[in-house]
């Protein structure tokens, strides 16, 4: 996985003053034409740009040659466009679940990036085996620390603007991309319902040894962290499946009536969606498996 920010003068101060969010993008859209043209898949938000390769072990070596060789077209095209990449904000991510990932630097634009052990991407934070850990472990410090805040002035705060301020700092950051969450250890969901714990008896106090649940269940109304993820999963199926969802999704919410061999049985006429086989644990984690399931 690539990373790489698009920023030079030209560029902020037409984003900003002149073009606005939406324009700018437009200015930009022709860039999507490069990845495809080298087989790789891309994703872009405002000024960030994402590639994207698959390969094994033994095509690392030709999987990164094709990254730079896009990179460099890519380049070529900003600086005809008066637009300039920032290798100081670049990143490379070597994914694998099974074996040490590969440890082969790119080069982008003339400049040697180091590949890291975990990467940025919309506030998430991945890791070389996709395990999601340090991004478990770097959410649940940033809570306590949220949590410590609000216990120092818990006492001049009524209990309705209490929960109103631990909805907002802490329960927000726990919902924000938890269905990537699906599928997850037991160890890493604990440590985030952990987290909710501790915030339920900021709210109502109590200590570590009161069973926390009906507080949870009875007074705040909260879901449990492993049925967060699930009611998320769930929201992504239905807004997929009936218009709000953006069409890449509703690709992979495939209804078992569809399937020819299938429309007969019991599961098309309670409209279930069909679950594609997976070779791997990590494929269970997938948007197009956990969605259905869930």
């Amino acid at each position: 996985m690539y990373e790489s920010e698009i920023c030079s003068l030209q560029a902020v101060l037409c984003h900003t003053a002149f073009l606005g969010p939406l324009l700018f993008i437009l200015y930009v859209a022709d860039v999507a034409e490069i990845p495809e043209r080298h087989g790789l898949g891309s994703h872009f938000y405002a000024d960030d740009v994402q590639l994207y390769l698959t390969c094994r072990r033994d095509d690392s070596v030709a999987c990164a040659r094709r990254v730079s060789a896009c990179i460099e077209d890519i380049n070529d095209w900003m600086a005809s466009n008066r637009l300039m990449m920032n290798p100081a904000k670049t990143d490379v991510l070597w994914c694998s679940t099974r074996q040490q990932p590969p440890d082969l630097p790119l080069t982008p634009a003339g400049t040697t990036v180091q590949p890291s052990t975990s990467v940025r991407n919309l506030g998430v934070l991945f890791d070389a085996d996709l395990s999601l850990k340090a991004h478990v472990n770097q959410l649940t410090a940033r809570c306590y620390c949220c949590l410590r805040r609000i216990k120092s002035c818990r006492r001049a705060l009524t209990r309705r603007s209490a929960v109103t301020v631990v909805n907002s700092l802490i329960v927000t950051r726990l919902d924000y991309c938890n269905g990537l969450l699906a599928g997850c250890n037991k160890q890493l969901i604990d440590k985030l319902q952990s987290v909710l714990n501790c915030a339920a008896r900021v709210i109502f106090g109590g200590n570590c040894r009161d069973h926390i649940t009906p507080v949870l269940r009875d007074n705040l109304h909260w879901l449990r962290v492993r049925k967060r993820i699930t009611f998320k999963l769930c929201l992504l199926v239905y807004k997929a499946m009936n218009g709000p969802g953006p069409s890449y999704m509703k690709e992979l919410c495939v209804p078992v009536t569809t399937v020819a061999t299938r429309s007969a049985l019991r599961s098309a006429a309670r409209g279930d969606l069909l679950v594609p086989r997976t070779r791997r644990q990590l494929g269970n984690r997938t948007f197009s498996v956990a969605g259905p399931i869930a």
